[in-house]
């Protein structure tokens, strides 16, 4: 008869420590404008339900949105020609595809609003703090808004 013996578990010398919440806001602005099944229309106008259209033409029902009073300080606003600023929250994620990203990353990018502040195009804070619309969908739809391309990450569930 043979016997085994087990040795005890090695214990990890590494942690994984959660990864710590952005403190940056994610969001859109009132006047933000998205494609849905109905045209183009303003994130203050959409409901839960709404079909959204992502940039590759896809449909994304529209699970929930929150509204979040910011203040100024953690506002992005995105200059456009002709037209007024596009308001996004630091913390929302953009697709930089230009020459901005090839030169802040050397490829193409997702990053934070934050991180893509150059002080002409996007420009951080405004004088007055703002609410910010923030779209909820089952999975990562990237966004065509107002000519930017955001990527929206579906809300963390809470485990029972």
């Amino acid at each position: 008869m043979t016997t085994i013996s087990l040795a005890p578990p090695l214990h990890s010398t590494r942690t994984l420590a959660p990864r710590p919440e952005t403190a940056h806001p994610a969001g859109f602005g009132r006047s933000t404008r998205v494609r849905t099944l109905m045209g183009w229309q303003t994130v203050g106008q959409l409901m839960a339900g709404d079909l959204v259209i992502d940039q590759d033409g896809n449909l994304h029902e529209l699970r929930a949105i929150r509204q979040t009073r910011v203040d100024g300080t953690v506002i992005i606003r995105i200059a456009r020609k002709k037209q007024a600023p596009l308001i996004v929250g630091a913390g929302q994620t953009l697709l930089a595809e230009d020459w901005r990203a090839q030169v802040l990353f050397d490829q193409p990018t997702a990053s934070p609003a934050a991180r893509l502040v150059d002080g002409s195009k996007f420009r951080q804070g405004q004088p007055r703090g703002a609410v910010l619309f923030q779209l909820e969908f089952d999975s990562s739809v990237a966004l065509d808004v107002d000519g930017a391309r955001a990527v929206v990450t579906p809300a963390r569930q809470a485990r029972p």
